[in-house]
C-alpha cells in the first residue's frame, strides 16, 4: 500500500508531493522534491542552511511547511 502522494501546505495551498520512490525510503535521497516546493523556497529566500519543518496536519497524509531560517548568516 502506497502513501503517495502526500499533501504539503505551502502558504495556505495544498500541493501533492510524491514519496513513492525507492530512493526516498532507502536513505540516499530522503528529501521531498517538487516544483511547488522549489518555488516556495525561492519565494521565501531560503538557502541550503535554512530548514523547513513539516507540521503534521493529518497523520501520514497532510503536512504544513514551516520555515526555520538559519540564525547564523
Amino acid at each position: 500500500m502506497t502513501k503517495s502522494p502526500i499533501l504539503v501546505e505551502l502558504d495556505g495551498t495544498l500541493f501533492p508531493v510524491n514519496i513513492d520512490k525507492e530512493s526516498f525510503w532507502k536513505g540516499n535521497c530522503g528529501e521531498l522534491i517538487s516544483v511547488a516546493l522549489r518555488d516556495w523556497i525561492e519565494k521565501n529566500f531560503l538557502t541550503t542552511r535554512d530548514r523547513v519543518w513539516l507540521e503534521v496536519v493529518e497523520r501520514y497524509h497532510t503536512f504544513k511547511a514551516i520555515t526555520m531560517q538559519a540564525s547564523l548568516r
